[in-house]
């Protein structure tokens, strides 16, 4: 059997360190990521930008549980 060819989407910038996790959202509009630079990051995939950091973690982020994210146009909410 051969092993699946993935192809990289789009490169994001902004972790300072490695990034150990990504989700995407149910309806794929969002990704999170978390990383060894203490944050997570959610990012919309209309346009590939970062719309919320979450910053105050006393240690590096290894996963990300599972979330709900909000998906409204002003993305005033993500609980994460």
């Amino acid at each position: 059997m051969a092993a699946p060819h993935y192809s990289e989407l789009q490169a994001l910038t902004g972790h300072k360190r490695a990034v150990a996790a990504v989700k995407w959202s149910p309806d794929g509009k969002w990704l999170a990521s978390a990383s060894a630079d203490m944050s997570a990051r959610i990012w919309s995939t209309k346009g590939w930008t970062c719309r919320h950091i979450l910053l105050g973690h006393s240690q590096a982020l290894m996963i990300l549980p599972e979330i709900p994210l909000y998906t409204s146009q002003s993305c005033e909410r993500a609980d994460v």
